[in-house]
């Protein structure tokens, strides 16, 4: 079976801003939320930040992509339209999308309409975890 491939995209800025979330989130959110999920085995997980190139949001890098994690509210202004577009047309025709929404300045998740997410989600069959919360 087929690794999901999951990208966590973080804004990174509290973290590096606030010192009581850097305690926190040493690694970031998006490190933490890695290194759980990197637990198991049939997730492939990777992170992207607002400030690496292209915001760590590649062709490639999107292309390698089942499950993208939007995290952030402060810095949205700041991702720039080519990537917005790029990712609003990977998570239309391949990914999905799970958003944590934080303020109506989110771009990204904005363009996804909830019933089409939830629509991709049956599409790809992909069912991440049962009332329980493990993994199926």
């Amino acid at each position: 079976m087929n690794p999901i491939r999951v990208t966590i995209w973080n804004e990174l800025v509290h973290e590096q801003t606030n010192p009581a979330v850097a305690r926190v989130y040493p690694q970031g959110i998006h490190g933490a939320l890695a290194s759980a999920l990197g637990t198991q085995p049939r997730l492939q997980v990777r992170t992207a930040t607002l400030r690496e190139p292209e915001h760590g949001l590649t062709e490639e890098v999107l292309a390698q992509t089942d499950v993208l994690t939007w995290w952030g509210h402060a810095a949205h202004d700041e991702v720039s339209d080519t990537v917005v577009a790029r990712v609003h047309q990977r998570i239309i025709y391949n990914a999905v999308l799970w958003a944590r929404p934080q303020g109506a300045k989110s771009d990204v998740p904005r363009h996804v309409p909830v019933e089409q997410a939830r629509e991709r989600i049956t599409v790809r069959g992909l069912q991440m975890h049962d009332a329980s919360g493990a993994l199926q």
